[in-house]
């Protein structure tokens, strides 16, 4: 069973995955469209990642004080790297 960490973290990842595949579709709009074949790629590339972050989490055998901050910083950092790309 997975925990409120893993499940926090294979959302956001399908979450991100979604995203790049959207931004795929708006890369024609981008003032610089290698810049949002950049996010694109990225979005999808941290999307997956974050999803097997989430599979694998229970297996990382991280102390019960540091699961959630270590998981909201990997969340967060890869939404902030995708966003950076985006604007």
């Amino acid at each position: 069973m997975m925990d409120d960490t893993a499940l926090l973290l294979g959302k956001a990842g399908f979450a991100l995955f979604t995203a790049g595949l959207v931004i795929g579709i708006a890369i024609p709009r981008f003032r610089n469209p290698r810049m949002g074949l950049s996010a694109h790629l990225t979005a999808v590339q941290t999307g997956i990642g974050l999803i097997a972050f989430a599979l694998f989490w229970p297996h990382f055998g991280l102390p019960e004080a540091w699961s959630a901050p270590v998981g909201q910083a990997l969340l967060w950092s890869n939404f902030a790297l995708v966003v950076g790309l985006s604007a």
